[in-house]
């Protein structure tokens, strides 16, 4: 998401069509990217040849007048995005969630390269897709998605966080079957990832505990310690399958989590809004 303020381009305002002697084609957030390569270039010859000098004015000249004026404020949004992504956010590094690695605890690379992309999946879904969800919202959003004041406009930081606004407009997303099917792809993709990372994985039960190996182990202490000497040949041969129990489950866990990371490498390049 580009953090630069919510401008309205006087090129592209009714003063400037009315300037212009013919009104410029709207659609989406960027006529460029969003029209016809042939319909946007047959406006602009029109526009041209019709009114040069009218169409110079109002394409250029109030854009560089508008840019001039706005100078001080665009400075001052500058500075502020400046502070927020260097000191807030910082989107320089990838950042683990507290939960999964508690400061000043040590993570060894195998931990942290599981750990903060899928952070910053959560991140990307609850705080930058649920932004865009609610960018131009109205009083009734705001109230659905219980706004403060400092998710909006000039208040507006990268740290107002929902994950209804983002799932919402996910799944939103997944209906452009027709129009974006790409993007309709990815975005079901992205809700797969984020639903494994923060429910399934969330609640995947302990090896230790799914295999029985801790029920065993506290039913064969003597004085708080465990010696597999101690054990019969019965216990011996339980021990070795609720072992191998354990070892299958960790495996498991371990290729599941494999899976996903490349899953989510694939889907990247639709991680941005």
């Amino acid at each position: 998401m580009s953090y630069r303020y919510k401008r309205n381009y006087w090129s592209r305002s009714k003063f400037a069509d009315w300037f212009r002697g013919i009104a410029k084609p709207k659609a989406g957030t960027s006529d460029e990217d969003t029209l016809p390569e042939e319909e946007w270039n047959t406006w602009e010859k029109n526009a041209k040849t019709n009114h040069p000098i009218r169409f110079w004015i109002s394409e250029n000249l109030l854009n560089k007048v508008q840019n001039i004026i706005s100078y001080p404020i665009d400075n001052l949004y500058e500075i502020k995005y400046y502070i927020n992504n260097r000191w807030v956010t910082k989107t320089h590094c990838l950042m683990s969630h507290p939960r999964d690695i508690p400061r000043g605890k040590w993570a060894d690379v195998t931990t942290r390269l599981l750990v903060c992309p899928f952070n910053e999946l959560v991140n990307f879904v609850e705080i930058e897709v649920a932004a865009w969800h609610v960018a131009w919202a109205d009083d009734a959003d705001r109230k659905k998605y219980k706004m403060p004041f400092w998710a909006i406009d000039w208040f507006k930081w990268r740290v107002w966080r929902c994950p209804q606004a983002g799932i919402d407009n996910l799944t939103w997303q997944t209906t452009l079957t027709d129009s974006s099917p790409n993007q309709a792809e990815a975005a079901k993709e992205i809700l797969a990832l984020y639903h494994w990372w923060t429910v399934i994985y969330r609640n995947r039960p302990d090896p230790m505990y799914a295999s029985g190996w801790s029920s065993f182990s506290a039913r064969r202490r003597v004085n708080n310690n465990f010696s597999y000497n101690n054990l019969s040949d019965q216990e011996k041969e339980e021990f070795s399958k609720i072992t191998n129990k354990c070892h299958e489950i960790e495996e498991q866990y371990l290729a599941e989590e494999q899976e996903m990371l490349i899953r989510l490498i694939k889907v990247k390049n639709y991680l941005w809004t």
